[in-house]
């Protein structure tokens, strides 16, 4: 796209355009998950053979938060519509939203700093990530060209962290506002809070909401345990960055109600900002634990609340509704609140009358719900696990303007689902078995009341993410799956889901972060020749510095012919790699073939990072280019056992142990425990060997301190730090003697 020098001065001095812009998390401050302007992707064009994927962004970490869309921006002397991505390494990242030939060479990028080690947490189901960084979705305020995050900010010589919001320009990645400032409220506790909601912009002040790592609440670094944490919702102002107000759920004499939201943003309908409260570990007065609150901007004082009738169960059993953040949906001229969690309730309450007091209107939105004693049910989980679960963004809202509006919903290890709304009335109009984990993003493109696509993003249990698009309307009970990314696995095959991250559809493309080192490109196949480079498996892990092999897929698309060479940068330093075919032949009838790469890790510099963005490209004799990112986790390590053997009379406990090393030359296992409770305790295994396993004999256990065994790499000499603790098992929480 070419402007005139007059055409191009305006568009710099003027702000970004709107149009077809997704600037926050779940598409709007309704966080509706749809996209209601969406004129080119239908449910007539997408299909096996119109539709797939077009090529990948490489980027340094996963991809957690959403990929966020803004057209017509001027960079660097141009006009771009914009991808602009956040990876748990704590860098940003703006790319050409249309360009294949530039899926490497990003507009800008911008690294903010160094990433928290998740070890630091004792825990990576809060991100499932080796690093912590940003992991909630950015806002963009389109006024000012500013892009608002926050990233957990490491500093390794006093391995202590900050939880950082940083203000960027958007047009160059710059630091702007005097940022980054440090979110730092009296209550907050950096050592085992995080935060995964998306931020909310609303009036000139930018809200971030906090949550734990899973409720652990043990300090690691020092052994101590019973830390506190709050569900805050903190405002800083747009301008200048200071704080502007505080709302803590757990009010002061309370602990805990973590407002996490599976990574869904706070949502406002303009007036008011809502949230949805966690379990309480110490219920507070007033108890706003397992809510749903109002509060007013600016000063974040609370407006109103609803407590969910099964709160004193709720807290008991870890049942929370923050599993799944709130949603407003306006239907048939009435404004709702719609929310669920774990139980697979959803909440219909009406935004036109208060929230204390107003009588509960409820639907089960999960084939596997749980009645609590409020239901006609008891006080006890009697699903297996995790099952019927809402969690994250798997709701969907289709405000429809012309026609029934529906309500979307994809629990864990449940059916996708549809309800069509009638004021607060939802009747569930189909029901469709689908395959996989959790947890599931839903999202939706429309084109106002017309053309509705249902795309849904699904974790599988040994295979890369399934990602689908079904037609939005039920038809008999169902409705009808148009593609999905297994149909042509050589060329569409989806990477490892980045945690709670949502697809972004604008302008005929969907964007889909991953969990993979990169964000995936759909759209509608060219008619044009092109080249396309898919690979089998986006993730690979090294074991015990052993080589490793992955098939490439190259793709002809638009009836592209010739020779391909094949190659390969980022690899580990000292690396090696081999093709079986190093050259391919496209020709008419031959639109796909492969080579197999294999990677040699033995000859590795270490200590290697942690992972790897390796980059496979193929090029034609005539300069046609395309290449795709393979994600090599080099450096991790894990227990694949770990039993209880027996106690003695002084209750110490015997476990068996069995761990498996990756990427180091020189692992050991340490213990932290009563008798040295600070990380990283004592060496116990000194080296441990790449694999092996033993029994710890009878050691100290306490019920009420940690009982860490550590796999440290200590390659080089390099020191027993938290960067190098590439894997820990809890004994004292799993196991306890008598």
């Amino acid at each position: 796209m070419r402007l005139t020098l007059c055409g191009l001065l305006t568009a710099l001095l003027a702000p970004v355009a709107l149009a077809q812009s997704v600037l926050t998390q779940d598409y709007d401050n309704a966080r509706s998950g749809a996209n209601l302007s969406e004129a080119i992707l239908n449910p007539g064009n997408v299909s096996s053979a119109t539709f797939g994927k077009l090529f990948a962004y490489a980027v340094d970490e996963e991809v957690f938060a959403q990929p966020l869309y803004v057209p017509n921006l001027p960079i660097n002397g141009g006009v771009h519509n914009v991808v602009v991505i956040a990876t748990m390494n704590n860098t940003v990242y703006a790319f050409d939203a249309d360009n294949s030939a530039t899926a490497n060479t990003p507009l800008w990028q911008a690294h903010l700093s160094t990433a928290t080690p998740s070890s630091r947490f004792q825990y990576r189901g809060g991100s499932g990530a080796a690093r912590n960084g940003i992991l909630a979705t950015p806002v963009i305020d389109p006024n000012s060209n500013t892009i608002y995050l926050v990233a957990q900010a490491w500093d390794v010589p006093s391995q202590t962290l900050t939880f950082q919001l940083h203000a960027l320009d958007l047009l160059t990645g710059a630091e702007k506002l005097g940022g980054p400032v440090p979110i730092a409220p009296p209550s907050f506790n950096t050592l085992i809070s995080i935060q995964r909601a998306g931020l909310l912009l609303l009036n000139g002040v930018v809200y971030v909401a906090t949550a734990s790592h899973a409720d652990l609440r043990i300090d690691v670094a020092t052994g101590i345990g019973s830390q506190r944490y709050y569900g805050e919702v903190l405002g800083y102002d747009a301008q200048t960055l200071a704080p502007t107000g505080v709302f803590n759920a757990a009010s002061d004499s309370g602990m805990g109600n973590g407002i996490w939201q599976g990574g869904r943003g706070l949502v406002s309908d303009g007036t008011y900002i809502y949230a949805a409260s966690g379990n309480a570990i110490t219920a507070g007065s007033p108890d706003y634990s397992e809510s749903f609150v109002k509060l007013n901007p600016g000063t974040l004082t609370l407006a109103d609340y609803f407590p969910d009738t099964n709160q004193a169960c709720m807290n008991s059993i870890d049942m929370e509704i923050s599993s799944s953040g709130p949603q407003i949906m306006n239907s048939g001229g009435t404004s709702l609140l719609l929310g669920g969690g774990k139980q697979g309730k959803v909440w219909a309450l009406s935004l036109d009358q208060p929230l204390y007091g107003q009588p509960p209107n409820y639907f089960w939105g999960t084939n596997n719900y749980l009645p609590l004693p409020a239901d006609g049910g008891i006080c006890k989980e009697s699903r297996q696990f995790q099952y019927g679960w809402m969690h994250g963004s798997d709701t969907a809202v289709w405000s429809n303007p012309s026609g029934p509006s529906y309500y979307y919903v994809l629990g864990d290890l449940d059916q996708l689902r549809s309800f069509q709304a009638s004021g607060n009335t939802f009747t569930l109009t189909s029901g469709d078995t689908v395959i996989g984990t959790l947890p599931s993003a839903l999202a939706l493109s429309a084109n106002g009341g017309s053309d509705a696509v249902l795309w849904t993003l699904i974790p599988q249990a040994s295979a890369p993410a399934m990602f689908a698009a079904w037609a939005a309307l039920p038809v008999d009970g169902h409705l009808t799956k148009l593609w999905d990314s297994t149909q042509v696995p050589t060329r569409d095959m989806a990477g490892t889901v980045g945690k709670y991250s949502v697809p972004t559809i604008a302008h005929g493309k969907v964007y889909v972060g991953t969990g993979s080192n990169q964000v995936l490109v759909y759209g509608l196949l060219p008619a044009t020749p092109a080249l396309q480079v898919s690979l089998s498996n986006p993730t690979l892990r090294i074991v015990a510095l052993k080589a490793i092999s992955e098939k490439i897929n190259i793709n002809s698309l638009g009836g592209l012919k010739g020779t391909v060479n094949l190659s390969v940068s980022g690899l580990p330093p000292g690396a090696t790699y081999s093709f079986t075919k190093t050259s391919v032949t496209l020709t008419k009838k031959v639109t796909l073939v492969n080579s197999n790469l294999t990677i040699y890790p033995v000859t590795a510099t270490l200590p290697m990072d942690w992972n790897y963005t390796v980059v496979i490209t193929a090029t034609t004799t005539t300069g046609v280019s395309a290449s795709a990112p393979l994600r090599l986790v080099t450096r991790n390590g894990l227990y694949t056992t770990v039993a209880k053997n027996s106690c003695n009379d002084q209750n110490q406990m015997s476990a068996d142990l069995t761990w498996q090393i990756n990427g180091s030359g020189r692992p050991s296992v340490w213990i932290q425990d009563p008798l040295t409770p600070s990380f990283p305790g004592r060496a116990w295994r000194d080296p441990a060997g790449a694999q092996g396993s033993q029994n710890t004999g009878f050691t100290i256990t306490n019920k009420t301190s940690p009982f860490l065994y550590w796999l440290i790499d200590q390659s080089a000499g390099i020191p027993a730090t938290f960067d190098n603790a590439l894997g820990v098992t809890n004994l004292g929480k799993i196991y306890v003697c008598p």
